[in-house]
C-alpha cells in the first residue's frame, strides 16, 4: 500500500514539475518575441524619421499603407 502511495505521489510531483517548467519556458519565448518586435519597430521608426521633410500627413499615409 505504501508503495502505491509513494508511486502516485512521485508521478504527481513529476507532472507538476513538468507543467511548471513548460509554463516558464513559454513565458520566456513570449518575452523574447516581444523584444524582437520592439527592436524591429525601433529600427523602422529610425528609418522613417531619417527621411527629409516628413510631416504628420506623410506618416499617416505610410501607416495606412502598412509600411509602419
Amino acid at each position: 500500500m505504501q508503495k502505491y502511495i509513494l508511486l502516485i505521489s512521485a508521478v504527481t510531483a513529476l507532472c507538476w514539475l513538468s507543467y511548471t517548467y513548460g509554463k516558464t519556458k513559454a513565458k520566456t519565448e513570449i518575452i523574447e518575441k516581444q523584444v524582437e518586435i520592439v527592436r524591429y519597430e525601433t529600427k523602422e521608426v529610425c528609418k522613417i524619421m531619417s527621411r527629409p521633410n516628413l510631416d504628420d500627413d506623410n506618416i499617416v499615409k505610410l501607416f495606412r499603407a502598412g509600411r509602419l
